[in-house]
C-alpha cells in the first residue's frame, strides 16, 4: 500500500502532496482539479518499469500521439523545461521514484540570442541552427526503489511506430488495475477467469444478491462469454444486464484475483444508481481487507461520500482505514484538504460541500 504521493510538473498539477493514504482512498473535487492525473500518476509508478504505461494513459483519454513532441500533454502547462518527478513511499518505507524528461536529438545545437539575429546562411556555415525549439528523440524515465540503483527505460514515437527501451522482467512491479467509465466493463471475462481458475469465483455472488437477488451462480463459457444464472431453464448473457451489475462484478473480480495490489478507479460511481452505492462500498471494502488490496477512487457525487461514510461507521471494527482527499486549484496551484474518519462523519452530519 502506498502511504503518500508526490507529483510535481504532471498534467495540470505543478506540484501535490498526499499524505496518510490508507486502504480505502476517495479523491473529491471539481472538474479538471487533477483527480484522473493522480490516479495516472499512481498507475505510472506502480508499473515503474513498463514505459508504454506513458503511452496507455494518453490512450484511455482518447489522445492519439504521433510525435514525441506530443508527449508534451503529460508535462505541467505542455512545458518540457521541468520534467516530471513521482514520487511514493509503500508500506514497507521504501520510496518509489520515477523522473520523466525528453532527450533530444544530439545533432541538435541550441542557438544563442546573438547567432538567432543572423542570416540562416551564416548559422549554418556556423554549425549552428537558428531555431532554439530541439527536435526531440524519445522520453526518457529514470527509476529507483529503495536502496537500488537508479534505472533508465524510455518510449519513442518514430514514423507512427512505438520504440520502447525495456528492462529485461519489468523489475519492481506492483500489481494494479486501473479502471476509467470507458473501460471498467470491458475486461471482466479476464478476470472472471482467474477466479475461475483460483476456486474464488463463488465469493462474489453473495454480493450481486443484495442488488439482484435472483443470481444463483456465473458460469463462464466459451470465447470469453460469461453467462448468469437466475434460475431459468437456461442462462442469460452477462451482457444483457446493466452497466451496474457489470461494473461491481468487474471491480471485486479484479480484486479477488489480483490480492496485494492496488485498484485505481476513475468516477467510480458512474453508471450506478444511488441505491447500490452502500452496497458497493460494502464490498469493496470487506474484499480489499481480504485480499490485502489498496483502492483509489475519484468521484463527483455527494451520494457516493454519504455511502463510504455510512458503511465506514457500520463497521464492526474502529480500523480508521478511509481518506477522503478534496482537490481544489487556486491561482494555478493544486491543493488538497484531508478528511480522515471522523471528520468524514462530521463533514456529512454537517452538510458541508466535500465534493
Amino acid at each position: 500500500m502506498y502511504k503518500e504521493i508526490e507529483i510535481e510538473n504532471f498534467r495540470g498539477i505543478r506540484s501535490l502532496q498526499l499524505k496518510d493514504m490508507r486502504r480505502i482512498n476517495l479523491i473529491a473535487g471539481r472538474n479538471n482539479s487533477g483527480k484522473t492525473s493522480v490516479l495516472e500518476a499512481l498507475l505510472l509508478l506502480t508499473g515503474i518499469s513498463n514505459p508504454k504505461l506513458a503511452l496507455d494513459i494518453h490512450q484511455l483519454r482518447n489522445l492519439a500521439l504521433q510525435q514525441n513532441e506530443d508527449f508534451g500533454f503529460m508535462f505541467h502547462n505542455q512545458n518540457f523545461a521541468s520534467d516530471i518527478l513521482l514520487k511514493a513511499i509503500d508500506g514497507s518505507d521504501a520510496v518509489r521514484e520515477l523522473c520523466i524528461s525528453p532527450k533530444y536529438e544530439s545533432n541538435v545545437i541550441l542557438a544563442t540570442d546573438e547567432q538567432a539575429k543572423k542570416p540562416v546562411s551564416q548559422n549554418l556555415a556556423n554549425g549552428a541552427l537558428t531555431t532554439s525549439i530541439p527536435k526531440i528523440e524519445s522520453m526518457e524515465m529514470r527509476f529507483k526503489v529503495g536502496d537500488a540503483k537508479e534505472r533508465i527505460t524510455g518510449i519513442s514515437l518514430k514514423g507512427g511506430k512505438i520504440e520502447l527501451r525495456m528492462l529485461q522482467g519489468h523489475p519492481n512491479p506492483i500489481n494494479g488495475a486501473f479502471f476509467t467509465p470507458q473501460n471498467c466493463v470491458q475486461p471482466v471475462d479476464e478476470f472472471l477467469e482467474k477466479l475461475l481458475v483460483k476456486k474464488k469465483l463463488s465469493s462474489v455472488i453473495p454480493v450481486l444478491q443484495e442488488i439482484a437477488p435472483t443470481i444463483q451462480d456465473i458460469r463462464m463459457g466459451a470465447k470469453g462469454m460469461v453467462y448468469v444464472d437466475f434460475g431459468l431453464d437456461t442462462l442469460l448473457p452477462l451482457n444483457i444486464m446493466g452497466d451496474g451489475i457489470r461494473k461491481i462484478l468487474t471491480f471485486l473480480a479484479a480484486i479477488v484475483g489480483m490480492g496485494n495490489g492496488i485498484i485505481l478507479i476513475d468516477e467510480i460511481e458512474n453508471g450506478l444508481h444511488y441505491s447500490t452505492l452502500k452496497t458497493l462500498w460494502k464490498a469493496l471494502i470487506s474484499a480489499s481487507r481480504e485480499q490485502g488490496v489498496q483502492i483509489v477512487a475519484t468521484t463527483h457525487s455527494y451520494e457516493c461520500l454519504s455511502a463510504l461514510a455510512e458503511v465506514n461507521e457500520e463497521s464492526p471494527d474502529s480500523e480508521d482505514i478511509v481518506r477522503l482527499y478534496r482537490m481544489e486549484k487556486r491561482d494555478g496551484q493544486t491543493t488538497t484538504f484531508l478528511y480522515d474518519r471522523e471528520l468524514l462523519k462530521l463533514g456529512i452530519e454537517k452538510n458541508i460541500e466535500m465534493r
